[in-house]
């Protein structure tokens, strides 16, 4: 039971401090983007107030800058180091072999997109008619699958309250209860956060993207089966 116990807070401890700074790296590029601009919105104004209040906002700009950049290169570190120690062997066989537990992985807040995968559900189940499907979802997004005749069980991933102490392990517990395959869908972005689930899954087979739309799923190291998606 303490051996339990303290594989449960290293998961805790992991999962907290990698998705934090992995968050911040990934949405790094936008964040800067959306100031730039209102840097740039600023410096249109001739007026000299105007011009002091730009500059002060460039000097606040620049130390962002900084302070991104050392975030960046930290979660750069983390990445490194999880694909050394926590890749998968890519593995092209198509063949699944027995599938009796599925998991899903669709904690996005995108409704449509979890209505979208309706048709990935029932695909699965004509595949293999006795399997469990299991499915991670936001709040958001749960009211999609409540009464989806295709979903087995369901764990709500709520970020706010997932580093809770019970509620963690409830979820370690969720994840950790063996699957023969995990499948993370991607449809209009790529989430680490999934990719991150689906390797502290007990899985024998974890099925991801490699690319989507053209752009590299940095994190496709979790999945032992690749895929290039591309919807253009």
């Amino acid at each position: 039971m303490l051996k339990f116990f303290l594989y449960i807070l290293l998961f805790y401890i992991l999962f907290r401090l990698i998705y934090t700074m992995l968050k911040n790296f990934f949405s790094t590029k936008s964040n800067t983007e959306i100031k730039s601009n209102q840097v740039k919105r600023k410096s249109k104004f001739e007026d000299v107030e105007e011009a002091k209040y730009v500059e002060i906002k460039s000097s606040d700009k620049d130390k962002k800058w900084f302070n991104m950049a050392h975030t960046s290169a930290l979660s750069k570190i983390i990445l490194s180091f999880l694909k050394k120690y926590y890749s998968i062997k890519e593995n092209n066989n198509c063949d699944l072999g027995e599938v009796k537990k599925v998991l899903i992985v669709r904690q996005h807040n995108q409704l449509g997109d979890m209505l979208a995968s309706v048709s990935l559900f029932r695909a699965i189940k004509e595949k293999y008619p006795d399997s469990k499907l299991s499915l991670i979802v936001s709040p958001v997004n749960k009211a999609a699958v409540i009464k989806n005749k295709y979903i087995d069980s369901y764990f709500v991933f709520d970020k706010p309250k997932i580093f809770l102490p019970i509620r963690f392990i409830k979820f370690i517990r969720y994840l950790r209860q063996g699957f023969d395959v995990v499948i993370v869908p991607s449809t209009v972005s790529i989430s680490f956060t999934s990719n991150l689930i689906s390797r502290i899954s007990k899985s024998r087979v974890r099925i991801g993207v490699e690319s989507l739309d053209g752009k590299v799923n940095e994190s496709s190291f979790f999945f032992d089966k690749r895929i290039k998606l591309d919807w253009r």
